[in-house]
């Protein structure tokens, strides 16, 4: 089975590669900017990218972002529309360049020649990514997941706090990471994140600093009405069981 991933803002040019990819053994997906195709590749076995040089992404990012596949690593092939294009896309790395009138003539059997000879390379990739796996079991992982309200206390006032965001702070999949939390802590990863937000707001409100309408803006509250309901379930939520309550989100 051959996984590869179109790098293309344009339908047209996707509904062209899946006709030319009829075979059940070959399977396509679509990025529509760098970041889908990180996350494409970090859930998932991806042997090539097919770019489309219209969608106009500097893809040398991908050689400067240590959290994304060089592209050493993640092979390229570039269908260009512009000749002049081609000497840069050969520096940095692209594994073949092919003109927009030739590639539906070339692009299988390139595909078919690489594939042949990467089998070296993949294995190993796969092996990577199993050792990786394995070092992520056990008490490593649990460690990680426990950091979560740490992490969020962190970053509160810095960044927004997102599923993705932690996902890319415990460098593991957002699947995995919604399955984790979910195992830990019995909620969402929504209802986390809320929950640790509610517990960074009650220490604010007790420090008699800030009114509730400061609070609600500085983290990020849209609704102040909103904001008002989520702390008083909070306030109950800690009046329940206020040991275990305390010693997550405080």
């Amino acid at each position: 089975m051959t996984y590869l991933v179109v790098l293309s803002n344009s339908d047209d040019f996707l509904e062209s590669l899946n006709k030319l990819f009829t075979s059940k053994e070959v399977v396509i997906s679509q990025a529509k900017n760098l970041t889908e195709l990180v996350n494409i590749y970090n859930s998932h076995a991806v042997h090539l990218v097919i770019y489309d040089e219209r969608t106009k992404l500097n893809l040398d990012q991908l050689n400067h972002d240590r959290n994304s596949p060089n592209l050493g690593v993640l092979p390229f092939i570039v269908i260009h529309h512009d000749v002049i294009v081609i000497e840069y896309y050969y520096q940095i790395g692209v594994l073949n360049v092919l003109g927009v009138d030739e590639y539906e003539g070339i692009l299988p059997k390139l595909i078919a020649t690489y594939m042949r000879h990467m089998d070296v390379k993949l294995r190993a990739r796969l092996f990577d990514r199993q050792e990786q796996s394995q070092s992520l079991k056990g008490d490593d992982m649990e460690t990680r997941i426990d950091q979560i309200p740490k992490i969020i206390k962190q970053f509160i006032f810095k960044e927004p706090i997102t599923i993705e965001f932690l996902a890319s702070q415990l460098k593991i999949s957002r699947r995995h990471l919604l399955r984790k939390i979910y195992e830990r802590y019995d909620m969402t990863a929504i209802n986390l994140i809320t929950n640790v937000k509610m517990g960074i707001c009650h220490e604010m409100l007790q420090n008699d600093q800030y009114s509730i309408d400061e609070v609600c803006s500085l983290l990020g509250f849209k609704s102040p009405y909103y904001f008002k309901k989520k702390y008083e379930n909070y306030l109950k939520t800690m009046a329940d069981n206020p040991i275990t309550n305390r010693t997550l989100y405080m």
